[in-house]
């Protein structure tokens, strides 16, 4: 027993010295992206909570070895066998730990310190250059489906190579693990897509990185649509498990490695996602999940509970078109006299807001970024300008722009009444 005491010690401190070797670059990197100005990821801050989570999530992994070792034949040990056996109860444990976290954010169980994005409504994330493809988070705009762009990160691939390493797979099957995954991600947020266009919600684009699909579009507002949206992703699963028992029925289980990985993602890792989607928790981005949205649209019909999306809804301000912004209070800037007002809502892109401001106003990124997240929060804003000719001719240009590209963006000329 005490030698393996020291073994365990010997194994953690070579764990610990392997993993900051890892870590450096990324460090190096972070440092070398604050000292330019770039933005770079926050830092967690644990509070009591996070850290005895922590310290839970370190025993569950090393604890997990230790009963491994001592009782081979059972559960843990299968799950420890193998040169890759560590690694795959850690990924386990990852993701065992990742479910617990977002249960726990749901039940409003904070690990962190300071205020979370609680759910905030989708900001502006300043990027060099946004007329390049890139996505919001750091992707890649790499397609355009069913007319949406479509965005995604390399660390797509972590969801597959997690598979493979439970699995114990090889590295073909590894590839095919991780593209596989990648379409079953896709076929979740386009089930979205399929049920936002049914609703006649706009979408934006769809993101797709190793935390995950994410699809941006236009909020659903009345319960039964947004019902019909947030369920979508799991219909579209559905559709493809049925379609997949289907072909395997007619064909048999495939016994090539790429098949047979194809099929255990879209059956196996397809009903562990959806589990996953139906957890009523949240993401430290204060993002709910599917079933959490789901389970509490339930509630607010059967027992008359608040909408789950109310905060949200309440904090994306939406004034009716003919809104004159000169008249609502808090709205005025300092010594307004003419200029031109844009209004909030829920149907023209974040990023298209961003982009005539920088175009027709001359704003630079970073002002123009502040000032688009002003509208989405505040339902518009009142931009001054010289005089009337110039304030028509701005007005019109983006209305121009807006009306070019599909989008109600309502923006005209504002002037202070004659007193």
């Amino acid at each position: 027993m005490f030698r393996d005491a020291v073994v365990l010690l010997t194994l953690t401190g070579v764990l610990l010295v392997v993993g900051f070797l890892l870590y450096l670059p990324f460090l190096l990197w972070f440092r070398h992206r604050r000292r330019r100005g770039k933005p770079v990821g926050e830092p967690l801050r644990y509070n009591g909570a996070g850290y005895m989570f922590v310290a839970l999530y370190v025993a569950a992994i090393f604890g997990g070895l230790m009963a491994a070792k001592s009782a081979p034949g059972g559960w843990l040990g299968w799950c420890v066998r193998g040169d890759a056996g560590e690694l795959r109860w850690a990924a386990l444990v990852v993701v065992a730990s990742g479910v617990v976290q977002m249960m726990a954010r749901g039940a409003g169980i904070r690990f962190e310190r300071g205020p979370l994005s609680d759910a905030a409504p989708p900001t502006l994330t300043f990027v060099e250059r946004p007329d390049a493809g890139q996505g919001w988070t750091g992707e890649r705009r790499i397609a355009t489906i069913l007319g949406v762009p479509f965005f995604m990160s390399v660390s797509a691939v972590t969801g597959g190579l997690l598979i493979a390493c439970i699995a114990e797979a090889s590295f073909v099957e590894a590839v095919a693990y991780s593209l596989s995954a990648i379409v079953l991600i896709t076929v979740h947020e386009l089930g979205h897509v399929a049920a936002a266009r049914t609703q006649g919600l706009r979408v934006f684009s769809l993101h797709v990185s190793g935390g995950g699909g994410r699809m941006r579009g236009q909020l659903a507002r009345d319960a039964g649509k947004a019902a019909v949206l947030y369920a979508g992703g799991l219909v579209a699963q559905a559709a493809l498990l049925l379609v997949t028992l289907a072909v395997v029925w007619v064909t048999g289980v495939p016994r090539s490695p790429i098949g047979h990985s194809v099929y255990i993602t879209f059956t196996v890792a397809n009903l562990a996602l959806a589990g996953i989607n139906l957890v009523p928790g949240k993401g430290r981005n204060g993002i709910w999940t599917d079933g959490a949205i789901l389970w509490g649209l339930l509630l607010h019909r059967v027992a008359g509970r608040p909408h789950p999306l109310a905060e949200l809804y309440a904090r994306w301000r939406v004034f009716p078109p003919e809104t004159r912004l000169v008249s609502v209070e808090g709205l005025l800037p300092e010594g307004f006299r003419v200029g031109i007002e844009l209004l909030a809502d829920d149907a023209t892109p974040p990023e298209f807001v961003f982009e005539v401001l920088g175009r027709h106003l001359a704003l630079e990124p970073a002002a123009a970024v502040a000032a688009a997240n002003e509208i989405l929060r505040r339902g518009g804003r009142l931009f001054p300008l010289g005089d009337r000719d110039q304030a028509e001719s701005v007005a019109a240009a983006i209305t121009r722009d807006a009306l070019a590209h599909g989008h109600p963006l309502v923006c005209r000329a504002a002037e202070m009444p004659a007193s």
